[in-house]
């Protein structure tokens, strides 16, 4: 999966994502379920990955761990991008590969414009498909964030510096399942403002 950074939320405007039939560049579908209640970005791992539950299928186990992954993942770079350190460990909690590359590089920018944000998104994922059904190792995620509330600031004057006032854009995102267990976005992709 590939992706170009430009600029985006706070951090991420359009990123391309390549899927399995075909490279999405606008999203297919949103949901209108409420907004989800994001775990604490301070979630440790372990509780990232779960024992099925009797009754529960291993797919269904791992479609409710990764939209947790996914939002934790959103919830962390929020609270580091208040202070723009791209170079915190938190990052790497819950996302790997290109994901952690490209928010490590929206943040670096921030920090090098003298930026920082405020707020949070609020996120509304839902699970596009998992793969494999029977032992799922990657599951895919369909979103329509909203950056109304997620904007970025001088640090030093405090003064608005986004060119947009946030807005709903279209997310897909990959959650992969890691070789110990956890599963952390792997790659995702923000589509442009008003896109879902």
């Amino acid at each position: 999966m590939t992706a170009r950074f430009t600029q985006a939320w706070p951090r991420i405007r359009r990123m391309h994502v390549g899927c399995v039939a075909v490279a999405l560049v606008t999203i297919t579908a949103c949901t209108s379920d409420p907004a989800i209640v994001a775990p604490s970005s301070t979630t440790p791992l372990s509780t990232l990955r779960p024992k099925a539950p009797m009754g529960v299928s291993a797919a269904e186990l791992a479609s409710r761990t990764a939209v947790e992954s996914y939002t934790a993942m959103w919830m962390t770079m929020a609270d580091v991008a208040e202070t723009a350190d791209w170079r915190s460990p938190r990052l790497s909690q819950h996302a790997t590969g290109t994901a952690l590359s490209t928010i490590s590089r929206g943040i670096y920018l921030d920090h090098t414009n003298g930026w920082v944000s405020r707020g949070r998104p609020a996120l509304s994922p839902s699970v596009a498909g998992v793969e494999p059904t029977d032992k799922p190792t990657r599951v895919r995620i369909t979103d329509c964030g909203d950056s109304t509330s997620w904007l970025k600031y001088d640090a030093t004057t405090g003064q608005l510096v986004d060119d947009d006032p946030g807005g709903r854009r279209a997310i897909t995102a990959v959650v992969d399942k890691q070789d110990n267990g956890a599963w952390m976005v792997s790659d995702f992709a923000v589509q442009e403002l008003g896109s879902c």
